[in-house]
């Protein structure tokens, strides 16, 4: 699919584009607040930031790390859960 910026506004996929686009922003704003938040009770550095780009420092790969073997083991328990109760 082309993107033709100078039909942008008469295009009605322009609308779910746009929407999309907020959407994406929201979600990139939203963890990032968790980053900073996490940062801030910690005390540890866990994001370079620069004005032209956001990085995770050491300790924040650390936390991304580990944060996922959480929502993985999260997963299997809902799986297990819900294979209980079907059974």
């Amino acid at each position: 699919m082309s993107f033709d910026l100078m039909n942008h506004q008469r295009d009605p996929r322009s609308h779910h584009i746009t929407l999309c686009c907020r959407a994406a922003t929201n979600h990139r704003l939203e963890r990032l607040t968790l980053l900073l938040r996490h940062e801030h009770q910690v005390g540890v550095k866990l994001l370079n930031r620069s004005t032209r780009a956001v990085s995770l420092t050491d300790a924040g790969q650390v936390l991304l790390r580990r944060s996922q073997s959480v929502v993985d083991l999260t997963a299997r328990i809902h799986s297990e859960l819900r294979s209980r109760a079907a059974a």
